[in-house]
């Protein structure tokens, strides 16, 4: 955790740099009202936190990047760390829910679900978390905030070639769509 009065001008990577901007972005230009109203709020929520800890975020913690022991499923390595930067605590959890579930393609549209036991992983990972660190207890609805920016930042963008400047749309980004709704528990509605 770094020592800086300001704890935003920390943030100068590629993400960090860009939250405000890239939020407000999401804000004007994601396919449906709901989405768009969820970024709006998390915005402001995001703008009115006055100090929050920067840790080095992974940026890509997915389960493709995580390495298993296949015998005592002990985590024996993390992968892939081109992604990392100093960012708000938080910022990453988009990753567990990506872990609660699997996308579901057997329809026309893809939809994210949860697998069965989801809700009490997570209510686990949240207790863990507060009893490792009794100080992020009281923090919980800002590491919450960040965690559903993290989720706005890494899947409101569309990945074209490594350009991250695109907002996802309905005819391109149908699977980004699916998650960004399941994760931010935002129904789809109709395109306003």
């Amino acid at each position: 955790m770094l020592d800086d009065s300001s704890w935003l001008a920390q943030c100068t990577g590629k993400v960090g740099a860009n939250i405000e901007r890239k939020l407000g972005k999401l804000s004007r230009e994601l396919p449906d009202s709901a989405l768009r109203k969820r970024a709006k709020k998390t915005l402001e929520y995001f703008m009115a936190i006055e100090d929050h800890p920067v840790v080095l975020n992974h940026g890509d913690l997915i389960p493709t990047n995580i390495l298993v022991d296949e015998e005592t499923w002990e985590i024996t390595g993390i992968i892939d760390w081109a992604e990392a930067e100093w960012l708000p605590f938080g910022l990453c959890l988009y990753g567990l829910d990506h872990l609660l579930g699997f996308l579901d393609r057997s329809s026309s549209t893809a939809v994210f679900r949860y697998r069965e036991g989801a809700d009490l992983l997570r209510e686990t990972f949240w207790r863990k978390l507060t009893r490792k660190s009794p100080h992020m207890e009281a923090r919980m609805k800002d590491v919450t905030v960040m965690r559903d920016v993290g989720v706005l930042l890494w899947l409101g963008y569309a990945w074209d070639e490594g350009k991250i400047d695109r907002v996802v749309n309905e005819v391109d980004d149908m699977e980004e769509l699916a998650r960004l709704r399941a994760f931010l528990d935002v129904q789809d509605c109709a395109l306003a």
